[in-house]
């Protein structure tokens, strides 16, 4: 989404504009423009997310005899009508076997990696997961598994907006949920730290939350992302946001690809630990339950919806069931 900003000012030349922002309602500002001259007094807005809703802009023009800044202006942005699809869906019932059904309908099943069938446990909703170390549950990474859009650029890439959450009930701490090769350039991990502090990795950025949650306890930990920020929200409550200052692209391979050394393929979404077997200090212990993929921004109140085992709003996707059809009429001949 496209904008752009424009003032006027009036005084004696040459005229210095200064665009400044603030996303704390006025508190702090911060300079994103300055130029000299006519162009100065437009700024334009190259990407607009609905997380920018709220932000307040302003212009500061000086010249040889002084400043002025004009009144702030607040940007309001609304989602467009558009696809609001469910990628994935776990429920982690599964109690035998290894292979976990994708209730999304799109066809995502999860694989179990380390142990010979599930072992189930009392869930938040039914059965969940129970994950011992080095046991891991990972699903093929297709191409509509991975929220991003890929442009001409092999490295950078715009983040597309998606959340993504599980319940855990941890004895340890270890990678609850992650989408992306076991390197930097993963694209995305939601853990726990020795001390049960949730952390997030995206984009080569890492977040460590203040946050503790407690062992032996179920607790829900979600993440949205769009192109500005990435957002940790604990059992509801938003904790923590990381600013987005970068875009890499995560290796893709297949699961046909895997290394030898290695228990799931390359850019395969990952519950329960890593897929490197060499790297085992990642691996959680505790129980999984209702792992969820979503490709847009759940708000705080649709986060609650999910918490109790609903469902957000949906549209535009083929796990969307049709309206009821309305206009029927028989001919009689």
């Amino acid at each position: 989404m496209l904008g752009a900003l424009n003032a006027i000012a009036v005084g004696a030349q040459p005229i210095t504009y200064a665009w400044e922002r603030s996303r704390d309602n006025g508190a702090t500002w911060t300079t994103v423009q300055t130029q000299t001259g006519y162009d100065g007094r437009r700024l334009r807005l190259a990407s607009v997310a609905l997380a920018e809703h709220g932000t307040q802009y302003r212009l500061r023009a000086s010249n040889t005899a002084g400043a002025a800044v004009s009144a702030a202006a607040q940007l309001k942005v609304q989602p467009l009508p558009g696809v609001r699809r469910k990628m994935l869906h776990l429920r982690c019932d599964e109690n035998a076997g290894t292979v976990a059904a994708d209730a999304s309908g799109r066809g995502h099943p999860g694989k179990l990696y380390g142990q010979s069938g599930f072992t189930s446990t009392s869930g938040k909703f039914g059965g969940a997961f129970q994950l011992p170390k080095d046991v891991v549950v990972g699903v093929n990474s297709h191409a509509d598994l991975r929220p991003v859009t890929i442009p001409g650029d092999p490295d950078q890439y715009p983040v597309s907006t998606y959340s993504a959450m599980a319940w855990v009930k941890a004895d340890a701490g270890g990678r609850v949920v992650g989408l992306g090769f076991d390197n930097p350039d993963r694209e995305w991990i939601i853990g726990l730290d020795e001390t049960l502090h949730p952390w997030v990795w995206s984009q080569r950025q890492e977040l460590r939350s203040a946050t503790t949650i407690s062992a032996g306890a179920w607790h829900h930990l979600c993440i949205t992302s769009d192109s500005l920020a990435l957002r940790l929200y604990v059992d509801g409550q938003l904790t923590d946001t990381m600013p987005l200052t970068r875009r890499y692209l995560a290796q893709h391979y297949s699961e046909n690809q895997t290394k030898p050394d290695q228990l799931i393929g390359f850019a395969m979404l990952r519950i329960g630990g890593s897929h490197d077997a060499r790297n085992k200090r990642t691996s959680l212990v505790g129980a999984v339950d209702e792992v969820r993929l979503y490709d847009f921004v759940l708000t705080p109140s649709e986060i609650a919806t999910v918490m109790a085992n609903g469902e957000p709003p949906l549209s535009g996707g083929d796990n969307v069931p049709p309206a009821a059809p309305s206009g029927l009429s028989a001919v009689l001949r």
